[in-house]
């Protein structure tokens, strides 16, 4: 989320707020094949084979941390090498594939589209090549191109009928396609299980589902999360829970600040992640499911910055402007012990803060919460086409991209936290320090402690979060008294509530 050339304001921070973008170190996730059908041969179209070496050069793809909480682009891919199991491990595997019914895929190919760069494109060829050799006879024809051209030639092929037989879809897409009908509802698939998502948790796959029909396989997860200094905890004789409230927070920030002098930026800070989820805990939402309105209420919301006007005027949190260095960097630089981030960000800040060893916890919730607030956030997903002659072909290769432990050997943690619980024990006596500590906030949050991500924001949600910063920025300057933040807040909603009411009018 965070490149180190990158930096972020946010209200404490100063006037002027940039997004902090996302980075993903994501593992990739399991090819399974089964027992595959014949089907026709699939559309033509501009493609190459799988084992030919990536042509197009792609850049590096990165999303506003605006987007994160509810989707948007892929973040930076990550370069990370992969590794081979351990002699003891054995990798959770699909059976083998008929060889009569592998036969009759002679003289056919399956097209497969992705997007990312060139190191994402060398791992999927070398994963869709061992996947392609278990049907002799069958060809493999790819396509790929970066994030922002991905869905121009998308669009391009659906209108011609030419969509490829599995395409990565993202999250902020897959509901216009699944409701145009261009991709498949995969529920036939899971019910048979054909696709096996028994290992894999509810909220692990809820983003893809669109209307009850699962239209998209997640390739692998992250999380919103808080991270922080633990040693800073220990110096000032406190601890944190897992889960803390505001006031919990509140708390051990001025023990904090106390022992050590070191303030809590995130009780000072604008980004709207905070809102979503105090109002997730609460049972509402960033915002309202048709998009035309906040998910929250003013009451909500004034309650939330009374806390961190509070914080401000007694110094547990920085003043505005107080620091202006780099955010990836806050801890290290002691200008906070704690900063708000997503699961994958944990090596890099770790790396930014002078190698530290930073923990995590879940983002704070009011008191009186009424449902787990954190989410599991797809990287990214396969889907498959309705246009499809290869349907079950396509059917297994999600299922063997989401069930096969080999594949992470080849691709490492370029799509996500992988969903199955079989496939993260295989690779957990190789991970990292970093990914053993994501993994197992992960399969915390997944064990009941998360609720389904809501659907992707509006597409005008910048300029709500505009209004929505102007003036928390104001409150931070203390410009409004903690009296008059009801009326405040109430104002705010109305004229956040109209920009969208007028975009879904015009989109009618």
């Amino acid at each position: 989320m965070a490149k180190s050339a990158m930096k972020r304001f946010f209200g404490i921070f100063g006037k002027n707020i940039a997004a902090f973008t996302v980075l993903s170190l994501s593992l990739c996730l399991a090819l399974l094949f089964s027992s595959c059908e014949g089907g026709a041969p699939a559309p033509a179209g501009t493609s190459a084979p799988a084992s030919e070496t990536a042509s197009q050069t792609t850049a590096s793809q990165t999303e506003a941390a605006q987007t994160e909480a509810s989707a948007g682009a892929d973040a930076p891919e990550s370069q990370t090498e992969a590794t081979s199991a351990p002699a003891s491990a054995t990798a959770p595997a699909p059976a083998q594939a008929d060889s009569d019914e592998a036969a009759s895929y002679d003289g056919k190919s399956i097209r497969i589209s992705w997007w990312g760069n060139d190191v994402r494109t060398n791992m999927t060829n070398e994963i869709i090549d061992t996947f392609v050799a278990k049907y002799p006879g069958l060809k493999a024809e790819v396509e790929y191109s970066a994030f922002g051209d991905y869905f121009t030639k998308l669009n391009t092929q659906a209108a011609g009928g030419q969509l490829p037989d599995v395409m990565q879809m993202d999250y902020s897409k897959i509901v216009p396609f699944a409701d145009s009908g261009l991709i498949l509802n995969l529920n036939a698939y899971i019910d048979s299980g054909r696709i096996d998502l028994s290992g894999v948790g509810d909220t692990m796959v809820s983003g893809g589902l669109v209307n009850g029909g699962m239209y998209g396989i997640t390739t692998g997860v992250n999380a919103p999360c808080m991270l922080y200094d633990p040693q800073v905890l220990e110096d000032a004789g406190v601890t944190l829970s897992m889960a803390p409230t505001w006031t919990e927070v509140y708390e051990v920030s001025k023990a904090v600040l106390a022992a050590t002098g070191i303030k809590n930026a995130i009780l000072g800070i604008g980004w709207e992640n905070y809102i979503d989820m105090y109002a997730r805990s609460l049972g509402g939402s960033l915002y309202a499911p048709d998009g035309k309105s906040v998910g929250y209420t003013a009451e909500m919301l004034a309650a939330l910055w009374d806390l961190q006007l509070t914080a401000i005027e007694e110094g547990v949190a920085p003043e505005p402007g107080e620091y202006s260095g780099e955010v990836a960097s806050i801890i290290g630089n002691k200008a906070s012990w704690m900063i708000d981030a997503f699961t994958n960000q944990l090596a890099p800040y770790n790396e930014s803060n002078g190698n530290m060893q930073l923990a995590m916890c879940e983002y704070p919730v009011p008191e009186g919460a009424i449902r787990p607030h954190t989410y599991l956030k797809p990287t990214m997903f396969w889907s498959v086409a309705t246009t499809s002659g290869l349907q079950d072909l396509s059917a297994d290769f999600l299922n063997y991209f989401t069930n096969d432990g080999t594949v992470f050997d080849v691709c490492g943690t370029d799509r996500g936290m992988p969903i199955s619980a079989a496939v993260r024990e295989y690779l957990a006596p190789k991970a990292s320090e970093a990914d053993r500590q994501i993994g197992e906030y992960l399969d915390y949050l997944a064990d009941g402690h998360s609720s389904p991500i809501d659907p992707p924001a509006p597409a005008v949600m910048s300029e709500v979060y505009t209004e929505y910063l102007t003036v928390f920025e104001q409150m931070t300057y203390r410009q409004y008294s903690h009296d008059e933040l009801p009326g405040v807040t109430q104002s705010l909603i109305e004229k956040m509530n109209g920009i969208l009411r007028d975009a879904a009018a015009a989109e009618q």
